[in-house]
């Protein structure tokens, strides 16, 4: 694909022919921005002047961004190859391309790092933390932080815990650990400054930005009010007065909004209570409007003075608080780091901040010379919207020098940009796109995703937002709606005038339940009638079905009104996963099992657990075993004996007891994911999902489950407490969603997604429901911002009931700290910033149909800034433009719906995926049971069966000894190089043993000299030690209902020059052959299931000074099954 491509639009070869200058390219929604990045890659491999592959780097936020570009571009390489264009050089790029660096920004860190693992001072088999490992290894290591500062009676963290109590101030200093190193700024700038000099930048910062913006919204009503006073005048004298009062004083109330006795004065002018009445204005409406306006003005006052007011002492104080909590995080962060390096473990924050300190050790534009930086001659950004200030400077000086003279290509857009959580900073995409010479500044403004009527709402509402001649969007497809069936449509949910008065007293939830009903049967009204839309495959005109449906959120939390009316109206939904998958019911109901595991007298657990699908006990039957004992647990105890269970949960609640007391004894006695897989195979769990709606998924969900327990256990040490208190954690705060990993074609089920994970996706239908949501509150009691500082909140007012929560006392008077006054004045203003961009990533994700919709009736008032958005461009009632547009603009036809669409005529499908219990019994009754072979329950093996040399009786200490100092010298790199064994000898014993007799240190220089003269350390000549003392747990036969837990390990495990693994197991004299035979084979196998890499080969040493070795190779199950068998043959072995 070139620039003279005719699949190229003229904006879209526009960059591509850009030349001597970088690229920054201002794509919008839908334009074609994966196209354009496939073309560049393409064109910089061919023609006279082609690029190395190898020094072409592409760049993506997501995995799945990363998988299409790489497809994108494999696509691309085999039309050229059929089409006979120089198909030599083409394969060899095809085959070159999986090992190309195409991937994600923490992926190409990772592997760089490993590259230059030396000059970062860091081993280069490190593992990559995942979210929920390094979580929980963060939290052991605060839990340690904690409790040793609790002994030696810190005084910071007194002082904290005394004022917050430890649970808060706990999770406060987890808050605050991202921030010791990262793309904000970092704790170590705070820790040597005072209370003073951190007081004297907040107040900086208040007087230039914080009251500022504080006064926004008073101001802008200030506006308001004057455009109506300047258009109307009253007949009364006194209402003249006060207009001329107001026109005179309010333009300037920005300037004033530090005086207090003002505002009251313009508080106290506006109002209409004795000046006059209705007929002193020129109609009643006019009247009823200034009365509106004024009270909007007397509020917005009202609101700013409130949180205007703060406190001196308790600003000081507050500062000091932060300061205190900034040198416990510092503290914490290095026992966090200390516990990563432990276990060999980079977190992804590490990647970055790591790949930067090397990249910084460069003298400036040096790079390019550099043996430590990649000769990279382009670097392709996707999503530059989506980076932090660290990750732009890594991209700049890896593509210095000459970073704006043709190495990069950058594509964004910073209406996309929706992850600030992350500390994404979209502003940084306009501060470096300005720096670009003006003819690498390019835009993509053609969509070729949405009908026109779609772009033209879109284009309408957010042109006061978004202002520009690159960010409108012009339409590149043709509209598929009839005149009758707009586009666009609001759906206002309100209750019929004959319960107005119970609507007034409606809750939230009562709210979406309505609006829910609302939408699901006008879902199931258009279907009906026949609503069409384009199939993305055929690109032809067809009806809509369920699976064209996308129901997009602005939060995850409140599903259940939609999921339920959605049933009532018979159609099938799922829930996509990300942040929504810890809030599924299966996900709650296994990390209920694995906390009663944990611990047996979680009662609120193990009630969850018999309720659950997993036992599916009553609700009576949870009520006689509560109440007929002391508790719950002690009621399961006894189910046998308490009279009033039914038959049916006295069974259920037995199996229950047997079940968990069997699974407690292999509680940290097998991997966890194992311990999982069990509980859910023998509980018949699974089976029990695939009955219910959605069942595949819901398999799905568990299985997702075992694979993050896998992960758990790759993590040395890690047990079942800290696996269950990160899900808890998990649980109580989700984790961010990240994108979707389904297609937009996928099922014919309507999906439940947030706007987060549609990123990057389309679908046919779009609604955005419960969008009057209000704005979720910050209440976490300490915060870091990269100006302000350490931050913590008040925790209560001075004067205050001291019982108050810090909640409560922050709504009474939310402005007493000045600090915290100030955050909350910025982030707000970021946080709706950040809202309105959600809004606009989330309409254009629809191709032929938008539908907008909350629970408000067409006076209530907007809460939050999409809603107040909408009515600013928009009357809510008819749907027409509230505003001029600018000229050549279309105005988007929309459909209002303000009253309740009729049910269905149609029977409903509710429930049509349940099997009819007729057919269910009959299928049970008719199938035969199945029964284990004699031969396998006649052989009785133990339960657990300890392989580990040394850990039985009879061993003496000063073998212990013995084998000790031996493996430790094994393992010692310099030994192939010992010239004098004696020495070398000598030297290990002094590190480690130094009080060992003589006797023994004759003994130990024997086993080396077997060791150098015997075939091992020949064939392990130049290989490199991987681990030492690796223990490893396995269950034999696997998957079996009551397997032998097997425990031994790996003495040494090298890489050898081949790339393959080697074991060596280590067995003293006098040791059974047997069992060292069963322990190197299950070794073989652990390895392998530990997916350590391919094992070539095992060595059985016998130590003495006539050593004898034998090498093995077969870990197959036959092989380890013998082993076994020859095991108990003889006795255990010994």
């Amino acid at each position: 694909m070139s620039t003279s491509d005719p699949r190229l639009s003229e904006q879209q070869a526009s960059p591509l022919a850009a030349e001597g200058t970088s690229v920054a390219l201002s794509a919008g929604a839908g334009c074609g921005k994966t196209t354009v990045l496939t073309a560049r890659f393409l064109d910089d491999l061919d023609g006279p002047d082609a690029r190395p592959l190898s020094s072409i780097v592409a760049l993506t936020f997501t995995e799945k961004a990363a998988r299409e570009l790489r497809q994108r571009i494999r696509q691309q390489c085999r039309e050229k190859i059929a089409a006979g264009d120089n198909p030599t050089y083409w394969r060899a790029i095809l085959r070159g391309l999986e090992a190309a660096s195409i991937g994600t920004f923490h992926e190409f860190c990772g592997q760089w790092l490993r590259q230059h693992a030396v000059e970062a001072g860091i081993d280069p088999d490190f593992l990559i933390l995942d979210v929920a490992v390094a979580g929980a290894i963060r939290d052991e290591a605060l839990a340690k932080c904690l409790r040793q500062w609790l002994a030696a009676q810190d005084p910071d963290l007194i002082e904290l815990a005394v004022e917050y109590g430890l649970g808060r101030l706990r999770q406060g200093i987890a808050n605050l650990l991202p921030f010791v190193d990262s793309s904000s700024g970092s704790l170590n700038e705070w820790k040597d400054r005072s209370a003073a000099e951190v007081v004297a930048i907040w107040e900086d910062v208040w007087r230039r930005e914080g009251r500022p913006l504080l006064a926004r919204k008073m101001i802008q009503t200030a506006s308001q009010c004057l455009e109506i006073l300047s258009r109307h005048e009253s007949a009364h004298p006194l209402m003249r007065e006060r207009r001329a009062f107001l026109l005179e004083n309010l333009p300037a109330l920005e300037a004033n909004s530090d005086r207090e006795e003002w505002l009251l004065a313009i508080r106290e002018q506006a109002m209409v209570q004795g000046a006059g009445a209705k007929k002193h204005w020129a109609s009643p409406e006019i009247h009823e409007i200034v009365v509106a306006n004024f009270k909007s003005m007397r509020d917005a006052i009202d609101k700013y003075l409130s949180k205007y007011q703060w406190d001196e002492a308790v600003t000081f104080e507050a500062a000091q608080q932060g300061l205190r909590l900034a040198r416990l995080a510092l503290r914490a962060r290095q026992a966090y780091d200390s516990a990563k390096r432990s276990r060999g473990g980079l977190d992804f924050d590490d990647l970055l901040t790591m790949t930067l300190d090397l990249l910084r050790r460069l003298p400036d534009g040096s790079q390019a010379d550099s043996s430590i930086a990649p000769a990279i001659e382009r670097l392709l950004v996707d999503e530059f919207q989506d980076t932090d200030p660290i990750q732009s400077e890594i991209l700049e000086r890896l593509a210095s020098p000459g970073a704006l003279s043709g190495r990069l290509f950058l594509v964004g857009d910073f209406k996309q940009s929706i992850y600030r959580f992350r500390g994404a900073q979209p502003e940084i995409f306009q501060e470096i796109r300005e720096r670009f010479p003006v003819a690498g500044r390019h835009a993509l403004t053609e969509n070729f995703r949405s009908v026109p009527e779609i772009l033209h709402f879109v284009n309408a509402l957010f042109a006061s937002t978004f202002p520009g001649a690159e960010t409108a969007l012009s339409p590149r497809v043709v509209s598929v709606n009839r005149p009758d069936q707009p586009a666009i449509e609001f759906l206002w949910a309100t209750e019929p005038e004959a319960d107005l008065s119970v609507a007034t007293h409606s809750t939230a939830h009562d709210r979406r339940t309505l609006e829910a009903r609302w939408l699901a049967r006008r879902l199931r009204q258009r279907m009906e009638a026949g609503w069409k839309v384009r199939d993305r495959t055929t690109r032809e005109i067809r009806d809509a079905h369920p699976g064209d449906v996308a129901f997009l959120f602005r939060a995850m939390t409140d599903l259940g009104p939609y999921e339920a009316a959605l049933d009532e109206e018979g159609f099938d939904y799922h829930t996509v996963g990300g942040a929504a998958f810890y809030i599924q019911q299966e996900i709650t109901d296994i990390i209920n099992v694995l906390s009663t595991l944990e611990d047996p007298f979680d009662q609120l657990a193990l009630a969850g657990t018999l309720r659950s699908p997993f036992f599916c006990l009553s609700d009576d039957g949870l009520f006689w075993l509560t109440t007929s004992r002391s508790d719950l647990v002690e009621g399961l105890e006894d189910a046998d004996h308490i009279d009033d269970l039914s038959d049916l949960d006295r069974r259920q609640a037995c199996r229950a007891r047997d079940l968990l007391t069997r699974w407690r004894g292999f509680k940290d006695r097998e991997p966890i994911a194992m311990l999982l897989n069990r509980v859910l195979d023998e509980s018949g769990y699974e089976a029990a999902l695939l009955g219910e709606s959605l069942g595949p998924r819901k398999r799905a969900n568990a299985r997702k489950l075992v694979r993050m327990a896998r992960r758990f256990d790759q993590q040395r040490g890690m047990p079942l407490a800290a696996f269950v208190a990160r899900l808890r954690a998990d649980l109580k705060r989700p984790p961010r969603e990240e994108q979707a990993a389904t297609t937009d074609e996928e099922g014919n089920s309507i999906r439940l997604m947030s706007i987060h994970q549609a990123k990057g996706l389309e679908f046919p239908i779009v609604v955005l429901p419960d969008l009057n949501r209000k704005p979720a509150s910050h209440l976490d009691s300490t915060a870091y911002h990269p100006v302000l500082g350490p931050l913590v909140r008040p925790s209560r007012d001075p004067g205050s009931d001291p019982t108050a929560t810090t909640e409560s006392a922050a709504e009474s008077n939310p402005g007493q700290s000045l600090g915290w006054l100030t955050y909350q004045s910025l982030e707000q203003h970021a946080d709706e910033a950040e809202s309105l961009r959600l809004l606009y990533v989330a309409t254009t994700r629809a191709r032929d149909a938008l539908i907008l919709s909350s629970a408000l009736s067409a006076t209530d008032k907007a809460t939050s800034p999409a809603m107040s958005l909408l009515d600013k461009r928009f009357d809510r009632e008819t749907g027409q433009s509230r505003v001029e547009l600018p000229e050549g603009w279309i105005m988007p036809s929309i459909r209002v719906t303000m009253e309740s669409p009729p049910s269905s005529s149609e029977p409903k499908k509710k429930g049509a995926w349940r099997l009819p219990l007729i057919e269910t019994a009959e299928a049970i009754e008719q199938t035969e049971e199945v029964f284990e072979p004699a031969s396998v329950l006649i052989e009785h093996r133990p339960r657990y069966v300890e392989l580990t040399p040394g850990s039985g009786p009879g061993i003496e200490s000063s073998k212990v000894r013995l084998d000790r100092l031996t493996r430790i010298a094994l393992a010692d790199p310099g030994l192939p190089r010992a010239r004098e064994l004696a020495k070398f000898a000598t030297q290990i014993i002094r590190h480690h043993d130094p009080m060992l007799p003589s006797r023994l240190l004759v003994q130990l220089l024997g086993r080396l000299k077997a060791w150098s003269r015997g075939p091992i350390a020949s064939a392990l000549a130049g290989a490199v030690l991987l681990h030492q003392d690796l223990d490893w747990t396995i269950a034999w036969p696997p998957n079996t209902t009551d397997p032998t837990i097997f425990h031994g390990k790996i003495d040494l495990l090298f890489r050898d020059q081949t790339g393959g693994l080697q074991i060596v197991n280590i067995r003293s004299p006098g040791e059974a052959v047997a069992r060292d035979r069963l322990q190197l084979r299950l070794s073989l196998h652990a390895a392998q299931e530990m997916d350590l890499g391919p094992i070539r080969l095992g060595w059985r040493l016998s130590l003495g000074e006539e050593a004898s070795w034998r090498s093995e190779a077969d870990f197959a199950p036959t092989s380890i099954e013998q082993a076994i068998r020859s095991y108990f043959s003889v006795g255990s072995g010994d």
